[in-house]
């Protein structure tokens, strides 16, 4: 949770030039259990959430400091959503099955498998 409230704190915070507005977003967050997950796979994924958590709060967040910036960075750069770059991934997941254990399940831990 901590890294998706980063990520749309950044995002809804970015100043939008496009029209004022003297009443700024104001999100609200909820979070789930971790239902069905091995307490090895929520450690996997806590230390994975804290690294883009950081990544997003001193680099994203000070590189990308508008809209248009955001918009650019997301459809030419970031790993998940780039065409080019999902591209490459799909290559690599087909040709490079043998991950390990640790890797593997945390990608299982969103929903991923090796096949």
């Amino acid at each position: 949770m901590e890294r998706t409230k980063s990520i749309f704190d950044w995002v809804f915070g970015v100043p939008n030039t496009a029209f004022q507005s003297d009443s700024p977003y104001k999100l609200y967050y909820m979070s789930c259990n971790n239902t069905g997950l091995s307490d090895e796979a929520v450690l996997a994924r806590k230390e994975h959430e804290a690294k883009g958590k950081l990544n997003v709060e001193t680099k994203l967040s000070q590189q990308y400091t508008t809209l248009r910036d955001v918009w650019k960075f997301l459809n030419t750069q970031h790993d998940f959503y780039s065409a080019l770059k999902l591209a490459i991934r799909a290559q690599a997941d087909t040709t490079n099955i043998s991950d390990d254990n640790r890797s593997s399940m945390l990608k299982a831990s969103y929903g991923g498998s090796d096949n």
